[in-house]
């Protein structure tokens, strides 16, 4: 054997043994450390899945596009499925906590001896006895048969399911800004946006113009309220007088004071804002934003209610719309429920009755004595407007 074959042979057998080496490194990294992953559970979407790991429910598309080979259609995915999420690496999550020591690395010691190895028949762990298909629809969708199933061990799931802590579904800002209907003549004892410090440079009055992000403004707290530095108030515009409900409210700012002087308005700072403030704006005491909210569980012949206003008025609302419909505490409608609108059954002129249509789903994020405010997460056809009929169909536990 010549020098070039010997050298071209070692080259060979240094390839084989890293190619052989490889897989083993997934098995050996620190047991801290574990990939981002996340197996659908009956209810999920590709939506609440990016809200609930990223805070973001926009980046639904970068989960689709990291599993598009499990994922064929972004508005169906299954309970059972695994999918890795932004930003995880793209290693094997089944060594977990609990599983043995890394295996050893096995060197080969020539070419010879990889040859052997890379010939040892691999087995199919989707044929081994632990592993059983998991199927079904979601709370939203219907089940496909023609739909590939996935193929999870019942041991990793139960791993999965447990040491995960489920994530709050609603955010603080969703709840501050969320419009709600309070009674008739408004909110009791509530303070006032009264001017605004800021000295214009052409001459406007200051109710001709909407007060901006971070102006320096003047207010009344309200009655026996707090006028110390830091105290936070959320202000209000008002909406409609819903007939037999209430007046609407709508949240524009939060405020934090700054400083109080006796005998003069209270100098305040606007440091939040989700709709045009204005002067005259009502001030009330924030109350504290849900915490603790966990994912619904699905039910049926829920409370049915329907849509009596949209915020802004749009000719269809969809993701990320506020809607109020019927129903406040007393009808035992709670922060964190979902409601599914849908189109009611009908019979063509044939006499033949069409079944109902699912449109789209919202959350409830607020909920008063008179109504409850949900926000549309999740749509099928754009159809939502006032007099849509809806009913609960996951329920806080």
């Amino acid at each position: 054997m010549t020098r070039m074959t010997i050298f071209r042979s070692n080259r060979m057998a240094i390839a084989m043994v890293g190619a052989l080496m490889a897989p083993t490194f997934a098995f050996s990294q620190d047991s801290t450390v574990t990939s981002r992953t996340h197996v659908v559970r009956k209810g999920d979407t590709l939506w609440d899945i990016a809200r609930e790991y990223t805070n973001n429910p926009y980046r639904w598309k970068q989960v689709y596009d990291l599993n598009t080979a499990t994922v064929r259609d972004p508005h169906w995915i299954y309970p059972g499925e695994r999918l890795v999420l932004p930003g995880a690496a793209a290693v094997d999550n089944t060594a977990t906590a609990a599983s043995p020591a890394p295996l050893a690395l096995v060197q080969p010691k020539n070419a010879e001896a990889a040859t052997e190895l890379m010939s040892q028949p691999t087995v199919d762990l989707s044929t081994a006895p632990m592993y059983a298909p998991l199927d079904g629809p979601t709370v939203f969708r219907r089940a496909s048969n023609d739909r590939p199933r996935s193929v999870v061990p019942r041991s990793m799931q139960a791993v999965q399911m447990q040491s995960r802590e489920a994530a709050p579904t609603i955010r603080p800002g969703e709840f501050y800004a969320a419009p709600y209907v309070e009674r008739a003549d408004g909110p009791p004892n509530a303070g006032r946006i009264v001017g605004s410090g800021d000295v214009p440079g052409i001459p406007l009055t200051e109710a001709e113009r909407p007060l901006q992000s971070h102006e320096r403004i003047f207010i009344t707290v309200p009655p026996g309220m707090s006028s110390a530095a830091g105290a936070r108030y959320l202000a209000l515009g008002r909406g409609p007088l819903l007939e037999g409900l209430g007046q609407v409210m709508i949240p524009t700012a939060i405020v934090v004071v700054e400083r109080a002087q006796p005998g003069q308005a209270v100098e305040a700072r606007i440091v939040a804002r989700y709709a045009a403030v204005e002067i005259g704006n009502e001030l009330v005491v924030m109350e504290p934003a849900p915490t603790g909210v966990q994912r619904p569980v699905p039910q049926t012949n829920g409370l049915r209610t329907s849509v009596v206003w949209t915020l802004g008025g749009p000719v269809l609302p969809s993701l990320q719309s506020y809607v109020v419909v019927g129903g406040g505490s007393a009808t035992g409608m709670r922060v964190g429920d979902q409601i599914t609108f849908y189109r009611e059954q009908r019979t063509t002129l044939d006499g033949v009755v069409l079944p109902e249509s699912e449109i789209g789903v919202a959350q409830i994020v607020r909920v008063t004595a008179q109504a409850s405010t949900a926000l549309v997460i999740d749509q099928s056809y754009g159809a939502i407007s006032e007099g849509t009929a809806a009913r609960v169909s996951a329920k806080m536990p």
